[in-house]
């Protein structure tokens, strides 16, 4: 008999993020990246110089209308602070020859949710310069990611909020104990654990013929938080946000038509609690995986022309800085708008339909009052 939680879903999603969460690209052009996918490819690519566990690697048939604007892109971010621990590597492949361009970024801390398969929450803490953010998400252009807006108040969690805090059940070796989730509130790398209400969630069991069976409700006020790995966590607290969140986004205009680097210009949008991030820095990384370039100069865009009571990122005193992105999948969009006009047609159809039998109605009373 083996216990499934709900959070389970997650455990390997936070492995991937273990890599996937990291700062370092690998750029690979002029080879034919189908020579270099499956599991033939991996001896090359693990000796290929500066490669390292974490390293995402972008082909260039993959990116093909964007690999100079990545390169052009990567390329500005080079010479940071010599202290970073995270490199972004450019390794161009001619005729079987590495030349390897090495260029430090800082790896920031990310605090996640994955509220559903089509839509994620990512808090980003002590971010000191652009960055990749890769999600082991299976590449389609329908994916989009979003700055939001966050109130300051989410960032300051009381140590007695955590009063009733308990390991969910078969959740103790991915889950932080008590003392490390003090650790990591401490340290801010935890920002919101819930609103303080009771919930609840049903546990199951696989029983030997492998038929999923209920065993029990497990009562609890502080959902799931994993332990700090790598600097990333796990936080089912954060909170899950209207579906409508992103919908009318502001975003992000140039008049660039080529692969120079773009000037770019804030546009706001009906919605001013979100900004879309730019199609130009959504690349295609490890053949299948999704990536965005963090451009934090954008973010200081927004600040700039958003309204006083909004903050879409917070300064910190070391100069870093801590913001907030919605990763979602836009074609959802679509499922949501058939189910209104399917619920629209159907409560016009009913209100048609009493309409209709009203009027036969006081028609047919109007007939026998007068045959009266």
């Amino acid at each position: 008999m083996q216990f499934c939680s709900e959070k389970k879903r997650n455990v390997l999603f936070l492995i991937l993020c273990m890599i996937t969460f990291s700062s370092t690209i690998l750029c690979i052009q002029h080879i034919d990246a189908d020579d270099l996918k499956g599991l033939n490819a991996v001896p090359s690519l693990i000796s290929m110089p500066g490669y390292k566990l974490g390293t995402g690697i972008c082909f260039s048939s993959d990116n093909t209308e964007k690999i100079k604007f990545i390169n052009q892109t990567i390329g500005q971010n080079r010479a940071g602070d010599t202290t970073y621990k995270s490199e972004v590597l450019i390794i161009h492949e001619r005729l079987m020859t590495h030349e390897t361009t090495l260029y430090h970024t800082a790896a920031p801390h990310v605090e996640f949710h994955m509220i559903s398969p089509v839509k994620y929450r990512v808090r980003l803490h002590n971010v000191k310069e652009s960055f990749p953010l890769i999600v082991s998400e299976q590449f389609h252009n329908g994916w989009r990611a979003y700055f939001v807006s966050f109130t300051s108040d989410l960032h300051s969690v009381k140590a007695e909020s955590i009063s009733k805090y308990k390991i969910l059940a078969k959740n103790e070796n991915d889950q932080a104990s008590t003392d490390e989730l003090r650790t990591l509130i401490g340290s801010q790398l935890v920002t919101y654990v819930g609103d303080g209400k009771i919930k609840e969630r049903k546990q199951y069991r696989y029983l030997y013929n492998g038929v999923k069976a209920f065993d029990h409700i497990d009562n609890f006020t502080i959902d799931f938080i994993s332990k700090n790995i790598k600097g990333t966590v796990q936080n089912d607290n954060l909170p899950e946000g209207a579906f409508y969140e992103t919908w009318f986004a502001g975003g992000f205009a140039t008049k660039a038509l080529n692969f120079d680097m773009p000037q770019w210009s804030f546009k706001g949008g009906l919605n001013k609690s979100s900004v879309e991030i730019p199609d130009l820095y959504h690349w295609k990384v490890n053949g299948y995986a999704n990536s965005w370039w963090i451009n934090t100069e954008l973010l200081r865009m927004i600040k700039s022309n958003s309204r006083a009571d909004q903050l879409f990122y917070k300064q910190n005193a070391d100069g870093s800085m801590d913001f907030e992105i919605v990763i979602e999948f836009w074609n959802q969009r679509i499922f949501y708008i058939g189910i209104g006009v399917s619920m629209a047609a159907f409560l016009f159809c009913l209100m048609y339909l009493i309409y209709g039998w009203r009027k036969r109605r006081l028609i047919n009373g109007g007939a026998k009052i007068y045959e009266g």
